[in-house]
């Protein structure tokens, strides 16, 4: 029985699917096959059956589960014993939306690469809801969400600060040196960010607030996309200010109260964290 094979497991066991195992752990999918065999061969029962198009866990699949992940917690916990953060092993798995991966995790992963040569760093960009289901599924570590405060009892917040967010366009935008009001913002054409995604939440509360009809010119899911589309020098959009680096881009300053979202970091509550985790966490804090 090897610790991979076991890894296989977990991970088909998560996704119900073979091919996205594999896909998962950047495996054939015959291998993930042949170690599922292997496994169930040495275990002496099936782990899984199959009902449709989805694998589903046995009864005694079930169970094994629940001794698979402790001892891949084990595993992770002894790679991590030393004294010398240099020489600790293990994967950190982060989940984080693309405006925090770009604004704080990327400009420090050096330092952290630094202090923490063997270890290996996964990254994964989605939106909060879908990062929060990550975690809870444990295909992720560490989710690093931005929004509404996240108060749940099951997970852990290792890091939180308040962001604020602003109006952007362009430094050449006719607003641009002026303190205009709302109303007179969104009447150039807006740039939004994915309706998913709290910055569209509260552009529409503002609106809303404000009587203002929204038009929006363009859509786009990434925040760097729309930091692009503003240097038409007529647009706008409503972005965090922190992920703000295009130097030829402005906040546009306004009456209205300052409008914040808070960026968590969360673990589950009851796993162990290897001090990799820890070290992510203190070296990330800004």
């Amino acid at each position: 029985m090897d610790i991979q094979s076991i890894k296989a497991f977990v991970q088909v066991a998560t996704f119900g699917n073979y091919t996205k195992a594999a896909n998962e752990m950047n495996y054939a999918q015959s291998t993930v096959t042949m170690q599922l065999k292997r496994l169930e061969e040495e275990l002496g029962y099936p782990l899984f059956e199959k009902i449709g198009r989805r694998n589903y866990l046995t009864s005694q699949g079930k169970v094994f589960l629940s001794y698979a992940n402790r001892i891949l917690s084990l595993f992770q916990e002894a790679s991590s014993i030393s004294d010398d953060p240099k020489a600790m092993k293990g994967t950190v798995r982060v989940g984080a939306l693309e405006s925090i991966v770009f604004s704080r995790v990327l400009p420090k992963l050096g330092v952290y690469r630094s202090e923490y040569p063997n270890s290996e760093i996964t990254i994964k960009i989605a939106e909060s809801t879908e990062l929060l289901n990550m975690l809870r599924e444990n295909r992720i570590d560490i989710a690093w969400v931005a929004g509404e405060r996240i108060k749940d009892s099951s997970l852990e917040c290792l890091l939180l600060k308040e962001e604020q967010l602003s109006f952007v366009a362009s430094s050449k935008h006719p607003l641009a040196n002026k303190k205009p009001s709302v109303e007179e913002i969104l009447s150039y054409p807006v740039i939004s960010t994915e309706a998913s995604g709290y910055c569209y939440f509260k552009l529409h509360e503002i609106a809303l607030a404000h009587s203002v009809e929204l038009s929006h010119a363009v859509t786009v899911e990434s925040i760097h996309g729309v930091s692009q589309l503003l240097h038409d020098g007529i647009s706008v959009a409503f972005l965090p200010s922190n992920a703000i680096s295009d130097v030829e881009l402005k906040i546009i300053e306004t009456s209205i109260l300052p409008q914040i979202r808070y960026s968590q970091m969360l673990v589950l509550g009851n796993k162990w964290r290897s001090p990799l985790i820890k070290g992510f966490a203190d070296i990330m804090d800004y």
